[in-house]
Order: structure tokens, then C-alpha cells, then sequence
């Protein structure tokens, strides 16, 4: 029987509609498999029964430290049994993967799996086997307890011929069995549930019904794929790599987990509106199941899940419950863990998200770091509200060459310029040629978008004589798709403006040499923060020259100056474009004055126009300062930073413990930061200014110079 539990919704940090559901969640009781991995319709050859989760996550993908599985297709594998202390290697750093497996160390293996596996073991009782009294305690005892429970089986009814290899038919009768006693984890299957219906291995009809009937079960539950499309090999000798692949893909059926909290969704992206099941397993630091504990679940936005916390760690926004009365904080409404320390979580997202999990006692506060945690992504499709047109012309490309192709991508995306993957939508394009000034008869033509929601378009622009120089070839393109607005994302924007002729874009192909067309200059941060003394740091600025088709034009001859002696000077110093047309310039500022600073990039003996940009060498706000209305010149959310100049640059910095404001009106964080990125308020005013997380700053974005008004 399976407990279902219904969830209240949650309360949540901040503005906003839910952006998840619980629908249910429940401890899974007994039946592990009430919720596990919908089997796929019979089909020959194909695994019906595959797990929906895995043991080898978390903890258990850290690297084992052996030097000779590197690179090696079961290193992940090999990794993960000795993270569970299935197997310790045969020296020091060392595995030999090559190495066949014989009967008694493939009991040593099994008998370590079995408690993480939930295989109960009686203590070892001699079952007769004369040929075993050689091996060590630990070796006998597992072959003894093995043969109890007739998971494993001697070679007569006195030995166990112990130094024997392990074929694959053996490795599968035996894993069958253990799966058989084993208890079935999130996401598995039984074996003894599964009813093969392939028959696709050619070489096992002269096997016994037993071996023919494993090999067929663990074809079906994803343990063994075969040696080829049609053989399994079963007289082949097993290695200790292939065992390690073996019995990984076997744990992901039982309940084997990582110690701590591990989560496991299954899917990454799902439909808005579509149910998705999330499995929460809790361990202990032996990797036993903690049975009945609490789970708390919350949800964080997907594009930045670690700006909900501050700097202690705690939840301070965009933080949505998902079951339970409380945001971060278990209480009596959270659920519990079953007897095997796992829970199931039937939920509805409508929205990106990362969904979190932790454990706790009753009256807990989530702590980033602090408590034990895990977290999934998951995106959601949704509804097609534009399509957005592309193409594969370089960034800075003006022309394309004459008979070069220009591919175009027409592509459905979601309010959050996501890809939306829906087939059959109709999307009409209308082309123009025009060659040498002369206007062809345009054509229309309609496409409906693939199984990836895209329409896949090419254009070439052919020569209309290969012996004559100065030919011209240009295209009008216009997408229509109907109720969808269209993104111009071309690089020469070819799609706007197209109802105004004087404003309209064309692609263009030329057979012109190449000349000089475009110059850009870019630093790598566009501020620093000044140190107490000179000199400061050093600034990185990059100038990238490009000739009319977007291609790099290498050595050539690029002077940099700027307006401040302390920084490069009018002085200019000169660098060379290297074979990706950049040129490079590193300088450190010689003062310890703030300033901002001019850098202009020119093309030594060109009349092309020079470029600039601005960079600011600030000092920290010092504190208890206050600023009225003034200027925002950088805005770095990702280092919860504001630089501010009135004219003299100044850092200021905040965390999640301050008090954030739009025009006098209170907000979250989040929303404060959204505001700060899109640009939408020039000037900011604070009030007793404290750089001191412990103590709250007040921040108020602003478009007026005297402040709120």
C-alpha cells in the first residue's frame, strides 16, 4: 500500500504567482514501484524496465584517486562501488581493471553491496564447501552467507571451486538473485516483477532456463546491454571493470544512495502543466537509510538559484515552498521519509526552477552549506509567444561573399526567449532578390517548423558574372507567423523596419577585395576598486578589427590612449593585431586617485573612426556616507556591487539583509537587481552608509537627482 499525502500550497519570499504545485507527495511505505519508472511498450529488443534514478550521484562521482582507470568507459563505475566500499582496489591508487574475477572475490563484492542494497544477512553459518578453508575469514564468511540465501551456489555439493572465473552467465544468474532478495529503492524495479519479452541475443539457447531467463531480466532492467545487437557472450570472462558496470547499474534498482540528501527528477523539462515525479533519499554518514525523518522542499528561479540566500546562507528571496506551512524552515506540515529513508514528490511546475530538498528537526532553518541539501533543475516548456530569426554570419559582418550560403533559423521561443520544441506551426517567408540594383519578382513560400520548432532556411547569393569585379547581390527577408511576434536576431537585422522601406535591411553579397570595416574595443571589467596606496591594479583591454565580411584582419597596427596620465596616457602606445585580429593591451594604474578613464583605440594610418569606452577606478564608499540622486555608472549584481560617480567613482556593495527600494516603494532583492540589470533607473540615493554586512543599509533606485520624490 502507498500513503498519499495531500500538500497545502506553500508560502513564498516575495512578489509573484506560484510557480509550482505539490500535488501529492507521499512516503513510500511498501511499494516502492507505485510511482517508479513507467515501463515502455513491449517491444523485441528494447530495455522495458529501466531504473528512473541512480545510485552512483552526489558523493558517489568523486573521483576514487586510481591511476589506472582513467579515461577507462567504467571509470564512473569503478569510482562509485569504491565510494560505497564495494571494492577497495588491488594496491594502493591502483585497480586493475583488466583483471578477470573469480568466484570468491565476487562474493566479497555482493556481501559489501548487500546492506546498502537492503539484502538481509544472517550471520555466516559453514555450508559445507571443503575447497574454501585457504581463502581469508571475511571471503569464507561471504561465500557462506551468498550460499544461505542461495544467491550463490557451489560447484558440487562440497565445493565452491573458489579460484574459478566468473563468465557472464554466471554474473547474471547471480546479480539476478541478489536482485530478487534485494529491496527495491526510488525509482527501481523488482526483479521478480519483470517478465522479459526479448529475444534478441542469439547465443543463449543453449544456456539453462535459469541463466536464459537472468540474462533476458537484466537485458530488461538496463544491468547488461550485450556484446553486440544480437550476442551476450556468456562463456566470456568477466574483468573487474565490467563487474563494476555490472553491479553500478544493478544498485541503481535497490536503495543504495549517497550519504546525506540526494535528489532525483525524473525529467529535466517537462511541459507547463505536466506532473513530474522528484525522489528525496536521506542517508546517514554510513550510508543507512534515515527512516521517518522531515523533508522540506522549496523552489529557487533557475537562472541564478544561488542569489535566494545571503551571505550566512539563509533564504532571503524568490524562495517558494513547496509543501509545508513555512519558507526554509521544517515544521509539521513538511513530510516525512518512509522506512527506507526515501519520499516521493508528485508536483506541477509552471515555471524554470530548481527545487531544493533538505532534512532537519522539527523548528530547523535551511542554512546553505550548513544542513544537508540537493537540488535539481528543471525547466518548463511553454507556450511559443515569438519566433526568433537567426543566422550564421559572423558578429561584425556588413556583406557576405559573393556565392557564399547564409543559413537561416526561424525558431519558436517562450516569453523567456527559451526554445519551444512544437511541430506543425506555421510560418510564412517572403524573399526579394535584387542583383546589380535590379529587382526580382519576390517569392512567398510557407514552412511549417520540425519536431525542434525551427524552420531551417539557406540563401546563397550567386555571382551574376564570376569575370567581372564589383557585383552586387542583395536580399530582402519577411517573416510572418501569424498571432507570433518576430525577433530580428540577424546580424544585419534584416527582419526590422521591414514595413519602411528607407529603413529596411538587406543581406548583401559582394565580390569585393577585403577592407577594413570594423573596429571594436572591449575591456574585461569595466571597474576596479582602488587599493589604500599606489600603484592600483591593472586593467585588460582588448581591440578586435574585422574587414567587411566579418573576418579577422591580422597585423595591423592598433594606438591606445586614454584622457588620464595615470592610466595609458595621450601618449599613444601601439600593439599589434594578432591571426584573430585582437590586439592586446595590459597597463596598471600609477595612482591611487579614483577617476574615470577615456581608453580610445584607433588604427594606426587609417581614416576608419576610433572607438572608446570608459573605465572607472574607484574607491570604496567609505562609511556612513550618504549619496542623493547620484549616478550609477556600473551596475554588477553578480558581485552585489554599484559603482557611483558624482564625478569621483565610488564602490558601494549590499547584501540580503538590506533594504532595497524603487522610488520610495519597498522590493525584494530580486526585484531590485532585475531593475538595476535592465537599466531602468540612472541614480540611486543612500542614506548612513555601512559597508558592515551586520549592519542594514538602505538603497533607493531613483530617476530624479534630489532622491524619492
Amino acid at each position: 500500500m502507498e500513503l498519499r499525502v495531500e500538500v497545502a500550497g506553500g508560502r513564498a519570499t516575495g512578489p509573484g504567482r506560484r510557480t509550482v504545485a505539490a500535488l501529492l507527495a507521499g512516503a513510500l511505505i511498501a511499494s516502492a514501484t507505485a510511482f517508479g519508472p513507467v515501463p515502455a511498450r513491449a517491444t523485441d529488443g528494447v530495455a522495458d524496465h529501466l531504473p528512473a534514478g541512480t545510485a552512483c550521484t552526489g558523493a558517489a562521482t568523486k573521483s576514487a584517486g586510481f591511476l589506472d582507470t582513467l579515461g577507462l568507459f567504467a571509470e564512473s563505475a569503478i569510482d562509485c562501488l569504491a565510494y560505497y566500499g564495494i571494492t577497495h582496489g588491488t594496491a594502493p591508487n591502483i585497480f586493475t581493471p583488466n583483471s578477470p574475477v573469480t568466484r570468491w572475490q565476487m562474493a566479497l563484492f555482493l556481501v559489501n553491496a548487500a546492506p546498502l542494497a537492503g539484502v538481509d544477512l544472517s550471520p555466516p553459518v559453514d555450508q559445507g564447501f571443503q575447497d574454501i578453508g585457504g581463502l581469508g575469514p571475511s571471503a569464507q564468511d561471504a561465500i557462506n552467507q551468498l550460499a544461505s540465501l542461495g544467491i550463490t551456489r557451489g560447484t558440487s555439493a562440497t565445493t565452491f571451486s573458489p579460484n574459478s572465473l566468473v563468465n557472464r552467465s554466471l554474473m547474471a544468474l547471480l546479480l539476478h538473485r541478489f536482485l530478487r532478495h534485494s529491496a527495491v529503492g526510488p525509482g527501481g524495479v523488482s526483479a521478480r516483477g519483470v517478465t522479459p519479452d526479448d529475444t534478441i541475443f542469439s547465443d543463449i539457447g543453449h544456456l539453462t532456463e535459469n541463466a536464459s531467463h537472468a540474462v533476458r531480466v537484466l537485458f530488461e532492467m538496463g544491468v547488461t546491454s550485450g556484446t553486440s545487437a544480437t550476442t551476450y557472450s556468456p562463456s566470456s570472462i568477466v574483468t573487474r571493470a565490467q563487474m563494476a558496470v555490472f553491479i553500478a547499474r544493478m544498485l541503481a534498482h535497490t536503495n543504495a544512495r549517497p550519504a546525506g540528501v540526494t535528489m532525483h527528477a525524473a525529467a529535466d523539462r517537462v511541459s507547463s502543466g505536466d506532473t513530474l515525479i522528484v525522489q528525496v533519499s536521506v542517508r546517514d554518514s554510513n550510508r543507512r537509510p534515515v527512516a521517518h525523518g522531515y523533508v522540506d522542499m522549496f523552489t529557487t528561479p533557475l537562472s541564478r538559484p544561488m542569489a535566494s540566500f545571503d551571505s550566512d546562507g539563509l533564504c532571503v528571496d524568490n524562495v517558494e515552498a513547496v509543501f509545508g506551512e513555512s519558507v526554509c524552515r521544517i515544521d509539521p506540515l513538511d513530510q516525512r521519509l518512509d522506512d527506507r529513508g526515501n519520499l516521493l514528490a508528485v508536483l506541477q511546475p509552471t515555471d524554470h526552477l530548481a527545487f531544493w530538498a533538505w532534512t532537519g528537526s522539527a523548528g530547523d532553518t535551511f542554512v546553505f552549506g550548513g544542513v544537508p541539501s540537493d537540488m535539481v533543475r528543471v525547466s518548463v516548456w511553454k507556450r511559443a509567444v515569438a519566433v526568433g530569426v537567426l543566422d550564421d554570419l559572423p558578429p561584425t559582418a556588413i556583406v557576405a561573399p559573393m556565392g557564399e550560403t547564409i543559413e537561416v533559423t526561424v525558431r519558436l521561443v517562450d516569453e523567456d526567449g527559451q526554445a519551444v520544441e512544437d511541430q506543425g506551426v506555421r510560418v510564412q517567408v517572403s524573399t526579394t532578390f535584387e542583383i546589380n540594383g535590379i529587382r526580382q519578382r519576390k517569392v512567398v513560400r510557407t514552412y511549417l517548423t520540425d519536431d525542434k520548432g525551427r524552420v531551417e532556411l539557406s540563401f546563397t547569393g550567386s555571382d551574376p558574372s564570376s569575370a567581372r569585379v564589383g557585383d552586387t547581390v542583395r536580399m530582402d527577408l519577411d517573416v510572418d507567423a501569424g498571432f507570433l511576434d518576430v525577433l530580428d536576431r540577424t546580424t544585419p537585422g534584416v527582419v526590422n523596419h521591414d514595413a519602411v522601406e528607407s529603413r529596411d535591411a538587406w543581406f548583401t553579397w559582394s565580390d569585393a577585395a577585403p577592407q577594413t570595416s570594423t573596429l571594436r574595443l572591449a575591456q574585461t571589467v569595466r571597474y576596479h576598486t582602488l587599493p589604500k596606496s599606489a600603484p592600483g591594479p591593472t586593467n585588460l583591454i582588448r581591440a578586435s578589427l574585422t574587414d567587411q565580411y566579418g573576418n579577422p584582419v591580422p597585423d595591423a597596427r592598433i594606438e591606445f590612449t586614454s584622457d588620464d596620465p595615470d592610466g595609458i596616457g595621450s601618449t599613444a602606445v601601439s600593439r599589434p593585431t594578432d591571426q584573430r585580429g585582437i590586439a592586446t593591451l595590459r597597463y596598471l594604474w600609477s595612482s591611487s586617485d579614483a577617476a574615470a578613464e577615456r581608453i580610445t583605440a584607433r588604427l594606426a594610418g587609417s581614416d576608419l573612426a576610433p572607438v572608446s569606452v570608459r573605465h572607472f577606478w574607484a574607491r570604496p564608499e567609505r562609511n556612513d556616507a550618504s549619496g542623493l540622486g547620484v549616478v550609477i555608472r556600473v551596475a554588477d549584481t553578480l558581485r552585489n556591487r554599484i559603482v557611483v560617480a558624482d564625478p569621483t567613482p565610488r564602490t558601494i556593495s549590499y547584501t540580503g539583509k538590506d533594504r532595497f527600494l524603487l522610488e520610495g516603494r519597498s522590493v525584494t532583492q530580486a526585484v531590485f537587481e532585475e531593475a538595476l540589470d535592465a537599466g531602468l533607473y540612472g541614480r540611486i540615493t543612500y542614506t548612513h552608509y555601512s559597508p558592515d554586512p551586520e549592519r542594514v543599509s538602505t538603497f533607493d533606485l531613483t530617476s530624479s537627482t534630489s532622491g524619492t520624490s
